[in-house]
């Protein structure tokens, strides 16, 4: 079961990395931001690696905080990598 996440609206330019975004029924905790240096635009990737965007830097988007999630998926990945490596 998740927690509840209060919800925050925030320009895109504002966002960073580790927050959740919700936005158009799509909800993931952001990994890294990736701004494109001719037109400014902005793109998110996902703790997953999946692309989002592409941003308007003034467009508002919903923003929560669940780093509680962003601990379990970090130790899951740790764990993952150290199961990995001793059957190697």
């Amino acid at each position: 079961m998740r927690g509840r996440v209060k919800i925050i609206e925030h320009k895109a330019r504002d966002v960073k990395s580790g927050e959740t975004i919700l936005d158009r029924s799509t909800r993931f905790i952001i990994k890294e931001v990736l701004v494109n240096a001719e037109h400014g635009l902005i793109a998110f990737v996902d703790m997953e690696g999946v692309w989002h965007g592409v941003y308007h830097p003034d467009e508002y988007l919903g923003v929560g905080n669940e780093s509680n999630q962003i601990r379990n998926h970090s130790e899951k990945n740790t764990q993952e990598k150290r199961l990995s490596a001793s059957t190697s």
